[in-house]
């Protein structure tokens, strides 16, 4: 079986040798995230490159390729974004849906670095007759904002609908095998079946 090859940045499958970076396989970035010297293109300079190729084919007006440009997430490198985004956060809410516990963690700013400040569970609520793991993420949570006193979620949030304040940053991931399904649905033009392959990994 063939070694799977992702790049680090982007997320897109390496395949060919000219698809890596310096045409060498192996190498953890593909062409298209990197400069003619290997080193790691400004996100400014991908979206460019991709908003000019997009006008040029599809004959968008500046400003509809910009946007598409944006928007188009496997060919943007996501570290520019990771970065700027937990940067102007401060505190992160991670959630694991486990098959029997839901877990929630919270991470904190403290002098630049995230600190773990608090850890609680609730049960998953996968199964009848609730049927929905929003309700156990929900509960979850809502225990880390009793013991901190820290509001992370909105006063409107609730079980049906969790909506977090601007500086909270929520991440979520599953560990659950089984009765747990993750569906994954393309809602722009550049989503594809490949994308949900990387989405997988």
């Amino acid at each position: 079986m063939n070694e799977l090859h992702i790049c680090k940045s982007c997320g897109k499958v390496l395949k060919e040798a000219e698809d890596f970076a310096d045409g060498k396989i192996g190498s953890e970035y593909c062409n298209e995230c990197t400069d003619e010297f290997g080193y790691m293109r400004r996100y400014s300079q991908v979206v460019d490159e991709i908003k000019n190729k997009l006008m040029k084919q599809m004959s968008l007006s500046e400003e509809e390729a910009e946007k598409m440009a944006m928007e188009n997430v496997s060919d943007i490198p996501h570290w520019a974004q990771r970065e700027n985004l937990i940067s102007s956060k401060k505190n992160i809410v991670i959630t694991d849906v486990g098959s029997t516990t839901t877990k929630a963690i919270l991470l904190q700013k403290t002098r630049n670095e995230f600190k773990l400040r608090s850890l609680h569970h609730a049960a998953t609520t996968v199964e009848k007759p609730l049927e929905d793991v929003n309700i156990g993420v929900y509960r979850s949570i809502k225990h880390i904002e009793k013991e901190t006193d820290i509001p992370l979620m909105t006063p409107n949030s609730n079980e049906a609908k969790i909506i977090f304040n601007e500086d909270t940053l929520y991440l979520a991931t599953s560990s659950a095998g089984g009765g747990l399904q993750i569906l994954v649905i393309g809602l722009t033009l550049f989503d594809s079946a490949s994308s949900g392959k990387r989405t997988a990994f």
